[in-house]
């Protein structure tokens, strides 16, 4: 399915203020979580606060993203382990989200372990 519509925001001044307050401490719980992408094995604290997309980018690792909003399925992964909450969803649907698709952008995490799977 495609969709044209206006973003939100501008995701690549996003990208910068995520990152700017990823580094900045976190208060709340932190959920570890481990994610396969490329053929490797990242293993990371995840701030509750924070969605997985932006500890990701954080920590250096390239996972695929565009637009930062929930509506392009740029950044899909697989939850494999562990709960999360999308904070916004525009483009997975039911039959997705029963096969455990997530948007890496707008996940936050529900579960002290979480494990997911980019695509290859």
């Amino acid at each position: 399915m495609e969709r044209f519509v206006s973003l939100d925001g501008d995701p690549l001044i996003e990208a910068e203020a995520a990152k700017a307050a990823f580094a900045a401490p976190s208060d709340g719980p932190v959920t570890r979580v481990e994610v396969f992408l490329d053929g490797k094995l990242h293993e990371l604290d995840w701030p509750a606060s924070r969605h997985l997309l932006d500890v990701l980018l954080a920590e250096g690792i390239d996972a695929p993203h565009s637009c930062r909003m929930g509506s392009c399925s740029a950044c899909m992964c697989q939850l494999e382990d562990g709960e999360v909450r999308l904070d916004k969803n525009t483009i997975l649907d039911k039959a997705d989200l029963d096969d455990n698709w997530i948007l890496a952008c707008q996940a936050v995490p529900l579960t002290e372990k979480v494990k997911v799977r980019f695509p290859s």
